[in-house]
Formats: structure tokens, sequence, C-alpha cells
């Protein structure tokens, strides 16, 4: 039970907070933490300022921690709701990286967020699934499913074909881009 912290960058929120390598992070703001996925999908709901409330167990006993997220490093999020930059249509996705999400994983692009009636809420996309294929391509970047999408619209394609890692496992969403 609990996500475990492999390392604090020494600059970073969780320094600040005072977290250490070897914590196991066991709940944010009351909500029970599984593992690193659930810990990666609760942050991700968050947006960088956000003050939480950290239960870490530590040496044997459970010790409150407050946290304020910052925005990592070199860090950029997309949203992918508006017709600019390739002509995507209005998916309702705000993205990032996965390798700039703690507990996320190297590979893909993680959803930070849904719009509410946007076709990715439509079709049960959810805040801290990982996009790892566009249309059976591989991407790492929100600019990669940008320019899948302008392709697959210059195709004359209506859809893009997401393959996604969820908390259940993995599976495969249909976007309408047209």
């Amino acid at each position: 039970e609990g996500a475990i912290v492999a390392r604090v960058e020494d600059t970073g929120p969780a320094a600040k907070a005072g977290l250490k390598a070897g914590d196991a992070i066991v709940a944010i703001d009351g909500k029970t933490v599984s593992d690193a996925r659930a810990l990666s999908r609760e942050i991700a709901g968050h947006a960088p300022g956000s003050k939480l409330n950290l239960s870490v167990w530590r040496d044997g006993k459970t010790e409150k921690v407050a946290l304020t997220l910052a925005t990592m490093p070199g860090e950029k999020t997309a949203a992918l709701d508006t017709d600019a930059a390739g002509g995507q249509g209005k998916l309702g996705l705000q993205l990032a990286p996965a390798a700039s999400v703690g507990g996320a994983g190297k590979d893909g692009v993680v959803v930070m967020g849904v719009q509410p009636g946007s076709p990715a809420e439509e079709r049960g996309l959810k805040t801290g699934d990982v996009i790892v294929e566009a249309s059976g391509r591989k991407v790492e970047r929100p600019a990669d499913i940008t320019k899948v999408i302008a392709e697959v619209k210059k195709e004359g394609r209506k859809a893009v074909l997401f393959r996604l890692k969820t908390e259940d496992g993995s599976r495969f969403v249909a976007l309408p881009v047209a």
C-alpha cells in the first residue's frame, strides 16, 4: 500500500516539503494511494501551485507532510482543444510528456486534464491515462500527437486511434478529428 519515493530532487517541491527517499506516500488529501500509478493519477489532477496534504509512512509511523506542486523545469503542457496547430478539432485534452510527470513512467504522453463534455470525456479518457501511441505511431510529447492528428486529417480520415495505459491496463480509443 502506497507509493515509495525513489529519489528526491534537491531543489524540487518534494525536498522543500521534507520528503525523503524511501518514504511511502499512502494518502493525498485523505485519499488512499495504492501504488505509483495511483499517485501519478492523483497528482496529475492538481495544477501547479496546488497545496496537497500527504500522509507519509516513515520509520514505522505515519507523518503528515504539506506539499506545494510546482511545474517541472522544462515541462510543457499542451491543450488539444482548439483548431490551431494542425487543426485537430476539439478533443478536450490537456497533455504533458510522461517523463515530466512523477510516477507516470518515461514513455508516452500523460492526460493532465479532460474538458467536460468533450469527445475525450465521452470516450472515457481520464486524468492520469497515458497515451503511448497515436494511429500506430509512438508518442513522447504533445507535439507528436498534434503532428499525427494533422497527418490523419490530411489523409482524409475522420478519427485518430490512441493506445492508452490506464489504471485498468491497456486499451484503444478512437477520437474524431474532423
